[in-house]
């Protein structure tokens, strides 16, 4: 099993995936002779979650870096080391583990399980050194609900680099079409915890306010929701006649196993969303202030979903906008 197992670890340090996972399967044909060895089983549930990981399965990944490194009964200096010729690509140690949950967590798509998830990530970051502060700074981010802008002028923002930031952590995905555009995924990935946020304030919201807060071309503003939609079952409506999304309280995802009076009793027992009459000053701006016309202006839409002229919502007024919004989640 531990040949098997080191030596799936090393496929995905090539990125290999089929290979790692065809290797993983003959691992797992031990794991009933070898349930006693915490090392062993470690190390396989390592190999799963790299495995997920590459496969931008992150929900599923975070949940295993968990296990592992929370679990006290592995050695977690053991679990990772391998034989002294592939010790460089593969040996691991604590805080390793704990910079991959993060970002795992962070690149997972929101609900209550990653939040709970990155707080207890989030505890133990003393044990990180400085080349993780930029990491941390998001992840403190994203376990408040609070957003994560990719703009450099933003007050806010986690960090100048902040794709940079997560690259630097993630392997690369297997599909050749993802391969070829990581940023693009991880922006679609910021977005769609960016518009999360924004549910908890608003009941509706209109695409152009939503453009202007997140730094997103109008075309793109629907995909992270059908995303959250399809991923978490996230309550949203999208009304294209009038441009608006509307939320229902994003704090939980509906079971669908559940009983529907198990449903109710939870969605009574929600917390209500701010009015909007206590929203921020700038909150309520007019939300046609800012057009765009197809006929007059062309799309500078670019693969990422950023809009290429950020000068249009760089604006003191529209800083002040993100900021409050940034202070009030």
């Amino acid at each position: 099993m531990q040949v098997y197992t080191n030596a799936c670890l090393s496929h995905l340090n090539i990125n290999d995936l089929d290979a790692a996972k065809a290797l993983l399967g003959r691992a797992g044909k031990f794991l009933k002779e070898c349930s006693n060895n915490t090392d062993l089983i470690g190390k396989y549930k390592l190999c799963q979650a790299r495995i997920f990981e590459h496969s931008c399965e992150f929900n599923k990944a975070c949940l295993l870096y968990a296990d592992i490194y929370f679990d006290p009964s592995f050695d977690h200096t053991s679990i990772f080391t391998a034989p002294s010729t592939e010790t460089s690509a593969i040996n691991q140690t604590r805080s390793d583990l704990l910079v991959s949950g993060i970002t795992c967590a962070i690149l997972a798509y929101p609900d209550n399980q990653r939040e709970t998830y990155l707080k207890k990530f989030l505890l133990d970051k003393h044990i990180l050194d400085s080349t993780s502060q930029s990491l941390l700074q998001v992840a403190e981010k994203m376990c408040k609900n609070q957003i994560v802008v990719l703009k450099d002028n933003s007050s806010f923002s986690a960090d100048t680099q902040l794709v940079n930031t997560i690259l630097k952590h993630v392997p690369l995905p297997n599909s050749p079409a993802s391969r070829t555009d990581p940023i693009s995924n991880i922006n679609a990935i910021f977005a769609a915890h960016n518009i999360y946020c924004l549910s908890f304030i608003y009941n509706v919201i209109q695409f152009d306010l939503i453009s202007d807060i997140l730094g997103l071309d109008l075309d793109f503003v629907e995909t992270p929701v059908i995303n959250l939609i399809n991923k978490i079952n996230f309550s949203a409506y999208i009304d294209r006649s009038k441009n608006t999304f509307t939320f229902a309280n994003p704090n939980f995802t509906l079971n669908i196993n559940s009983s529907l009076e198990q449903q109710q009793q939870q969605q009574s027992s929600l917390s209500r969303k701010t009015p909007l009459a206590s929203l921020p000053k700038h909150s309520s701006l007019n939300l046609h202030a800012i057009t765009i016309s197809p006929n007059n202006i062309p799309s500078n839409l670019q693969n990422d979903g950023l809009i290429d002229n950020q000068s249009k919502f760089s604006s003191e007024y529209c800083m002040h906008i993100i900021s409050d919004l940034a202070n009030s989640i």
